[in-house]
């Protein structure tokens, strides 16, 4: 319910607003009505059932509740709103007290056309020596344009401490040190790959070898010569005949000798290596599963970060739409005081005119149309107003498991990433 209920007090608080505006200025002011525009769409866009503000409405109490439920979020928003009510009120109380003033001078300024009608000169204002109340109203009207001045900075100070970045060290740190775990990981499952194919290569090897000592075990001690070769070959002249028979006589003995050689004994050979290949295959298979295990954290890191990125985004951009909107409705009031402060320090300086005893009365007719008194109006101090710009806020960008991630972290391999939110193995949108 604390939702609902901030709804409705901003609600109420634009409201009054509104209606302030519509007693003083409505009609007779085009800026006081671009501001009423500005608050009457700020009060449609915060109405419960509004397409913009669906979370807000009394409508969807599930979302509300839903909303309750995050503490931080809601002392975020909630901080946001007091800094914005703030300054609203703040903008209000510069106008009413404008409105006050203007009041007063519109008072003196009557009383000083009545003497002057009747011939004579405004001395004194309930009891007050006229001179000393035009100096207090000069001075209220300076010093509420120093306030002006002052509450337009602070509000472009809070509107400032929306910051668009936010300390996530602490998280690519994690994210940094596992991934670097991972790499090594994948780095000795690669090495141990190698290694099982070597050993199978090896195991091949053995087996062929032992398959060639089962053939040449048939022939064990054979001289291994077919009697045609004694035969004389077509064209064959007899000291050709004689050399090719020497050498057919050279390999057959070379090969009855290495039938009588100890070959040695490849069953035990072929036992150990067998014994190494398993080991080495369950190494890789236990390798493999632990770089699984790594890569599972290294995403839920990155998910972190990519989480803590997304929910400050989130918080910044309202507080940057709230402390705007704050920003601009001042600046209107403040332009509106301002404007109003000028005007009647100018009347100010023109019933001055009138309370000169020495005047004729052509010279007193020229007070109505008179030139400012160079001098006599105090200098104002320029307020500076500035435009707040739209809300830019740098999101994570590569998280698991989106095309850029699964690239950089998986050389395209998505079957090895868990993804932050949806089935893994897919590469997210």
């Amino acid at each position: 319910m604390k939702a609902v209920c901030n709804l409705a007090l901003r609600q109420s608080h634009l409201l009054a607003r509104i209606l302030v505006l519509q007693s003083f200025f409505v009609g007779n002011n085009a800026g006081a009505q671009d501001e009423l525009a500005l608050l009457q769409s700020s009060l449609h866009m915060g109405m419960p059932g509004n397409e913009d503000n669906k979370q807000m409405s009394l409508i969807e109490p599930a979302a509300a509740m839903e909303v309750e439920g995050v503490a931080g979020v809601i002392e975020q928003e909630v901080a946001i709103e007091v800094a914005g009510r703030a300054g609203r009120d703040a903008g209000d109380g510069l106008l009413l007290e404008a409105v006050s003033l203007k009041n007063s001078i519109n008072e003196l300024e009557v009383l000083a056309n009545l003497k002057y009608r009747e011939r004579k000169v405004l001395e004194d204002v309930g009891g007050v020596p006229v001179d000393k109340e035009i100096t207090s109203l000069t001075s209220q009207l300076t010093k509420l344009h120093e306030k002006s001045k002052n509450v337009t900075e602070e509000s472009w100070l809070n509107f400032t401490k929306c910051s668009p970045t936010t300390n996530i060290s602490m998280e690519e740190s994690k994210f940094t040190n596992i991934s670097a775990g991972y790499k090594m990981c994948r780095d000795d499952l690669e090495i141990l790959g190698m290694k099982v194919t070597s050993c199978k290569v090896e195991l091949q090897a053995i087996q062929s070898m032992m398959s060639a000592d089962k053939a040449m075990s048939k022939v064990k001690g054979k001289l291994m010569i077919d009697e045609k070769v004694c035969h004389t070959a077509v064209g064959e002249d007899y000291g050709a005949q004689i050399e090719r028979l020497a050498k057919t006589w050279d390999n057959a003995y070379q090969s009855l000798l290495a039938s009588e050689a100890d070959l040695g004994d490849h069953k035990k050979s072929l036992v150990e290596k067998k014994a190494k290949c398993a080991n080495t295959t369950k190494f890789h298979a236990d390798k493999v599963k632990v770089c699984k295990g790594v890569a599972l954290f290294m995403d839920k890191a990155k998910c972190a970060v990519a989480d803590k990125l997304s929910k400050h985004c989130s918080g910044y951009r309202k507080c940057f739409e709230a402390s705007k909107t704050s920003y601009l409705l001042l600046k209107m009031t403040v332009k509106q005081t301002v404007k109003t402060i000028e005007q009647q320090l100018n009347v100010l300086d023109k019933i001055k005119c009138y309370l000169d005893p020495k005047k004729t009365a052509k010279e007193l007719e020229e007070c109505k149309t008179k030139a400012l008194t160079v001098g006599l109006i105090p200098v104002l101090s320029p307020i500076k107003y500035k435009k707040p710009g739209d809300a830019e806020c740098a999101e994570e960008y590569s998280y698991p498991c989106n095309l850029q991630y699964v690239t950089a972290v998986y050389d395209g391999q998505a079957e090895l990433c868990t993804p932050c939110v949806g089935i893994k193995g897919r590469v997210s949108p």
